[in-house]
């Protein structure tokens, strides 16, 4: 009993040794390591080696401390390698994952500032600096609503004095509760219920960059929690992560069909970091299309199959 407690004593630092070689191996072998990795845990395997040879005598010690030492060191060099690609790589993440959520923030702002163009002008804005221009120094148009609209239905007369005003027909059904729209009439008329002498509704010319983004509550706590910086307008031509060096390209086209004439609009870039780190960067984001019309107002980012390619010449 006392020889077996000599014994694992004597070859426990070895046993040690190549169990964690071993331990270290398998998990190269069943997931993805660096080759650092890999090669710490045979210099390890091989470190234990020469300690049983060691402790059994059949090598010196003085051999052993060299052979022993060098591969110590080579292994914490290689696992210092592995730590440090590791921050690399989670690093690399980090980027990847900010760029690509504050590009999507980018593109949606742009999403809304076009429509809000489109509305205003009947068509999209083709360059950069037509849309930073309206984003902020434009205005547009918001509806003042005050009081509130009764609860009911209107009345067959009130009805026929809404014909006038394109809302309905003679004897058209009266289905639904009074809209928005029919109390502003009514309001107005000489025959206003008294449910309507307080309710006003009016058009009223709002700052569009303050509306919908410097001043918009929701949209500011959105850009603080993901860490998208302050809002800038002129920066929304530069895809992120570029230092301002690569723009999105943006562009227009008046589609004619047999019924009708549209505008198309169309903004496309190439990302600058690739999701998995060492590949090529070459993931494409747009927004809209200038070939199709039921891509318009599509950002590529809504549908996880689509692979969009490039559509704007250089």
């Amino acid at each position: 009993m006392q020889n077996l407690s000599l014994l694992l004593k004597k070859y426990s630092v070895p046993f040690l040794f190549s169990a964690l070689g071993m331990v270290l191996i398998i998990v190269s072998l069943t997931s993805k390591q660096p080759f650092e990795f890999v090669l710490a845990a045979v210099i390890i395997l091989i470190c234990s080696v020469f300690l049983f040879l060691s402790v059994s005598g059949k090598v010196s010690n003085s051999i052993t401390n060299i052979i022993g030492g060098s591969c110590l060191v080579i292994a914490g060099y290689a696992f210092y390698s592995v730590v440090s690609t590791v921050g690399q790589s989670i690093e690399h993440n980090d980027n990847y994952s900010l760029m690509k959520g504050l590009a999507i923030r980018n593109l949606k702002d742009i999403k809304k500032a076009q429509k809000e163009y489109n509305k205003k002008y009947n068509v999209y804005a083709s360059n950069w600096n037509e849309l930073i221009a309206f984003i902020e120094l434009d205005s547009v148009a918001r509806i003042e609503r005050k009081g509130s609209i009764p609860n009911r239905k209107i009345t067959e007369a009130e009805r026929d004095y809404l014909i006038q005003f394109g809302l309905y027909k003679k004897g058209d059904a009266i289905d639904n509760k009074m809209s928005p729209k029919e109390a502003y009439f009514l309001s107005k008329s000489d025959m206003c219920p008294d449910e309507l002498r307080t309710f006003k509704m009016d058009t009223i010319m709002v700052s569009f960059i303050e509306t919908q983004y410097t001043k918009n509550n929701a949209y500011l706590t959105e850009r603080k929690q993901n860490n998208y910086g302050d809002f800038s307008a002129k920066n929304l031509r530069y895809i992120p992560f570029t230092n301002n060096k690569s723009e999105w390209k943006i562009d227009t086209v008046m589609n004619v069909s047999a019924t009708d004439t549209v505008c198309l609009f169309r903004i496309e870039g190439v990302l600058p970091i690739p999701e998995n780190e060492g590949a090529k960067a070459d993931e494409i984001m747009c927004l809209g299309s200038v070939e199709n019309r039921d891509e318009q107002l599509t950002g590529s980012w809504e549908d996880d199959e689509l692979e969009p390619e490039l559509q704007l010449k250089k």
